[in-house]
């Protein structure tokens, strides 16, 4: 009778493995959870991606708003000047312009416009402070004003400035 248990739990113990069947089903698990985690991750990772573009663009007309604010002085300006700084949105297709580009700057010479026709950026006697690259395949898309009194109008550019 001793030998018979003995028998019977070595057997048992020799036994203990998975089967095949069982190691095909954990793997089948595994895999269509990874495939639904990796489906939705670039899902979320496109929302975050469009949330860091909103707080860049916030985050630039902040900043033009306190430089202005605050009387930040550019030492290129002129005597009479007063600190004028904002963003340029363009989005019609150029060398320098597009829809995955903006631009920071000042300006000088008190025209309340961007001097479009320099983006050398920072450059000396420039107005372009920076030009900020929208990165990761996002983009601004469209541009609308939107009036007080109703109504609204699609734009391809567009300049925020603080004076």
């Amino acid at each position: 009778m001793l030998k018979a248990i003995s028998h019977k739990l070595i057997n048992y113990k020799l036994n203990r493995g998975m089967t095949y069947v069982e190691l095909i089903v954990v793997l089948s698990i595994f895999s269509v959870m990874s495939s639904v985690v990796l489906f939705n991750y670039t899902k979320f990772e496109d929302k975050v991606n469009i949330k860091v573009l909103a707080n860049d663009v916030a985050l630039k007309i902040v900043e033009a708003q306190n430089s202005s604010v605050s009387g930040k002085w550019n030492t290129s300006a002129g005597s009479t000047w007063k600190p004028s700084y904002g963003l340029y949105f363009n989005l019609t297709p150029g060398a320098n312009t597009s829809e995955k580009i903006f631009y920071s700057f000042m300006d000088l010479n008190q025209s309340k416009l961007f001097e479009a026709g320099v983006y050398n950026c920072p450059a000396a006697g420039s107005e372009c402070l920076e030009r900020i690259d929208i990165k990761k395949n996002n983009y601004v898309s469209d541009i609308t004003a939107f009036y007080q009194v109703g109504g609204s109008v699609s734009i391809n550019d567009l300049q925020i400035i603080f004076t």
